[in-house]
This record gives C-alpha cells, sequence and structure tokens, in this order.
C-alpha cells in the first residue's frame, strides 16, 4: 500500500511539474510583439504634438517680431515653452550665453527694461525637421536700440518650433552670430 501511495505521489508531483512548465511555455511565447511596437495607452491629458505648417511658422515669427514693438513682456513669455526651452545667444563681441527658460527669461526681462529693443526680420526661410513635430525657422535679426545711446546689431537667427494642442511654441532659439550694424543709424 505504501508503495502503492509513494508512486501515485511521483506521478501527480510529475503532471504537476509538466503542467507548470507547459504553461510557463505558454506565457513566454504567448507575448511575442517587442514592448517597442505595443501601443502605448493613451491619456486624455497627453499632449498632442501636432505638424506646422509653413504658413503657421511664418505668421508665428511675424507675432513674435510684433511683441518687440510693443513691449508687452507677458505676450513675450507665452510664446516659449517652460519645460524644454533652451537658448543661445551671441555677441558682436564672440560671447556665447546658454540659457535654460528661466535664465532666458530673467536676461529678456532685463533686456526689455533697459533697452526697449525693436527687432527686424529679413530672409524668412521654414525647414521641417522631422522630429517629434519640430520646425526650424531661420531669417536675419536686425536689433535695434535708440535708449541708452543708439545700437544695433544683425545676426542669423534659428527657431526650432513646435505644436501641442493648437498652440505654436518655441523649444529653442539661437543667434549664430551677430556683429554690430551702425550702417542702420548712419548709412553705409
Amino acid at each position: 500500500m505504501k508503495q502503492t501511495q509513494n508512486v501515485i505521489i511521483t506521478v501527480l508531483s510529475l503532471f504537476i511539474l509538466i503542467s507548470c512548465e507547459n504553461q510557463s511555455k505558454q506565457d513566454s511565447t504567448s507575448n511575442t510583439t517587442p514592448i517597442t511596437q505595443m501601443e502605448s495607452p493613451k491619456h486624455e491629458d497627453e499632449p498632442v504634438v501636432e505638424e506646422i505648417s509653413e504658413k503657421e511658422a511664418l505668421d508665428f515669427v511675424e507675432t513674435w517680431k510684433n511683441i518687440f514693438a510693443t513691449h508687452t513682456f507677458d505676450n513675450y513669455i507665452k510664446q516659449y515653452d517652460p519645460y524644454e526651452f533652451r537658448g543661445i545667444k551671441r555677441t558682436y563681441t564672440g560671447e556665447k550665453n546658454t540659457y535654460d527658460y528661466s535664465g532666458w527669461i530673467q536676461n529678456k526681462k532685463n533686456e526689455f527694461r533697459k533697452f526697449s529693443p525693436e527687432v527686424y526680420v529679413e530672409n524668412v526661410r521654414v525647414k521641417w525637421l522631422n522630429k517629434n513635430g519640430r520646425t526650424k525657422v531661420s531669417f536675419l535679426q536686425i536689433w535695434v536700440s535708440t535708449l541708452n545711446g543708439n545700437y544695433a546689431d544683425k545676426g542669423e537667427k534659428e527657431l526650432i518650433l513646435k505644436k501641442v494642442n493648437g498652440e505654436i511654441v518655441i523649444v529653442n532659439e539661437e543667434l549664430l552670430y551677430s556683429q554690430r550694424y551702425d550702417e542702420y543709424f548712419y548709412g553705409d
């Protein structure tokens, strides 16, 4: 009798072991789709990044430029992404300054107050980057202040724009070079 019980226990143990092994194989083969190809769940509050048309990009640059004319700082800062923004500003002396959002805003607040600048743009070009819905806009910028003496410089500017939930914002701004532009006041 004891020998029969041992055989039954052994057979049951083997049966359980084989069942567990088969279940484990099914679990590992049932999920053959790599994680990178699986769709992530959508959340209603998740931002939707949209493509920017050429007209929208050109209109945005025009609005950005006009904000300088009105010197409305609150409208100016609304055009920048507070989470991703990075900016690089170069001076005509060759100095290069790199900023995050808060540093950029502080620098521009001082600039608006101290110089009351105007900005003119020429030769605006739009390029789609196709990286997370980014669009690059390049142009020649002429920066002018008549407050505290006449000063003008010019340089090539690049803005990287993104459109999230219908709103276009700047995620990167870089002045590629800057040179004095005294000719603005005194002619060639």
